[in-house]
């Protein structure tokens, strides 16, 4: 009994350790390395590794099983012995992972619940790509980037006419038009189009080329003049590009993760069209172009595969009880230590993604509220600047818990748990 306990031991105790030093490593690489070809390469290395250790222990299993009936029957034919240790043979058999009931039993279990661990799953990565779009919350920042908004205290446009008023010295009938001019350069929308993200920056950029213009051809306005033009705004375009920067950072880490997640819902993909073809008989193309939604509802529900494995159990019956033997080795009920793996590798990709997105809103929001804390200095009405960072701050908090509640890591990580390790 001790022997083909320590054995087993030795043999599970390969297999998570090379799984720990695989995901180990694997930590320890930049974010930036996480591309799709990378998500791939890490997957396929599992599966290769995975289909070795698990060939090993087969002959291994295959080894102390026939070991097993050769020991027990040797122990029959000799009734005085066998008398006296019937009783150790049926505790081993109830016991031990080589008797062909409890080794039906796991992978029954680990079908099953493989199935209810990609509905939470597939739930928690649907809910990642949902939110890794705009909402009310980024909005409302974006809308901060708009020349006339003044929920801070100004306006782009009410500044930049000030500026010029001060530095720019023309005729009575030229500066109203001009000024006009100027106030339909900020407020063009086809300006602000072109400009994306930072319509604050390009319109200053706008204007100032404007000036320059019309000081070629007037005598009234000045170098100084232009200088103090371009002074006076200054401070707005570096208000703006902060903006606009804070914008970029946060995109650029949204754009990445977005490759990942795709990549996650491939390899998740392929995963359950692999479980669903042998477990259903169905063929390859009937699944191939299916989407994993599809293919989740009509063939893997943990309803739909226990109605499935209860059908293939009635077939394997005796009389009396079902036909263990014929069951563990039926290809349809078949469950690799390597399908095991690939449930912790998809769990933990799925966790790092959602830990990342979740830094990188964190990060986003802290220099939005530092941005906006320096905007008294650009003539910001404080108690305006504090009820906009308030405000953001509440639709903040709801992105993220509107996230979490979308994506339950822990719910995934739970029912990953409750497939058998071995």
């Amino acid at each position: 009994m001790k022997t083909f306990t320590s054995i087993k031991h030795f043999v599970y105790c390969i297999g998570v350790l090379t799984i720990f030093t695989c995901f180990s490593v694997n930590a320890q690489k930049p974010s930036t390395a996480d591309s799709v070809a990378q998500l791939y390469q890490r997957f396929f290395t599992l599966e290769s590794a995975a289909e070795k250790r698990e060939k090993t222990m087969t002959d291994s299993l295959n080894t102390l099983n026939k070991t097993y009936k050769s020991l027990e029957n040797l122990i029959r034919k000799d009734r005085s012995t066998f008398a006296r240790v019937s009783k150790t043979i049926k505790q081993l058999t109830s016991k031990d992972l080589l008797d062909a009931k409890n080794r039906y039993e796991t992978n029954r279990t680990s079908i099953q619940n493989t199935a209810d661990f990609m509905e939470a799953f597939n739930n928690g990565l649907n809910g990642v790509e949902a939110s890794l779009t705009f909402t009310d919350y980024f909005n409302a920042i974006t809308e901060l980037n708009n020349p006339t908004n003044s929920e801070l205290g100004f306006s782009l446009e009410q500044e930049m006419m000030r500026i010029l008023n001060k530095n720019i010295q023309l005729g009575r009938r030229k500066k109203p038009k001009f000024l006009r001019i100027i106030s339909g350069i900020i407020k063009n929308p086809i300006t602000q189009a072109v400009t994306s993200i930072v319509p604050g920056v390009s319109s200053i950029q706008s204007v100032l080329n404007f000036v320059n213009g019309v000081a070629m051809n007037e005598r009234d306005i000045s170098v100084g003049n232009i200088m103090g033009v371009q002074n006076g705004a200054l401070s707005y375009v570096k208000h703006y590009e902060q903006l606009s920067k804070a914008s970029t950072n946060l995109d650029q880490s949204i754009n990445s993760l977005k490759v990942r997640a795709e990549g996650l819902a491939r390899l998740s993909n392929g995963f359950v069209k692999d479980m669903v073809i042998p477990l259903h008989g169905v063929k390859k193309a009937d699944v191939e172009k299916a989407s994993l939604n599809d293919v989740l509802n009509k063939y893997y529900t943990y309803r739909i595969v226990s109605e499935r494995i209860k059908q293939l159990e009635d077939q394997n019956k005796t009389r009396r009880s079902l036909n263990y033997d014929k069951l563990v080795n039926d290809p349809h009920l078949g469950y690799s230590l390597l399908n095991r793996q690939k449930v912790e590798f998809m769990s933990e990709e799925l966790e790092k993604i959602s830990i990342e997105y979740l830094a990188a809103l964190d990060e986003h929001h802290k220099n939005i509220v530092r941005i906006l804390k320096g905007a008294v200095k650009l003539n910001g009405d404080p108690a305006k600047i504090d009820k906009k960072i308030k405000t953001l701050n509440q639709q903040f908090e709801r992105v993220k818990q509107t996230y979490k509640k979308n994506v339950n890591i822990k719910a995934v990580k739970e029912r990953a748990d409750r497939i058998p390790a071995y």
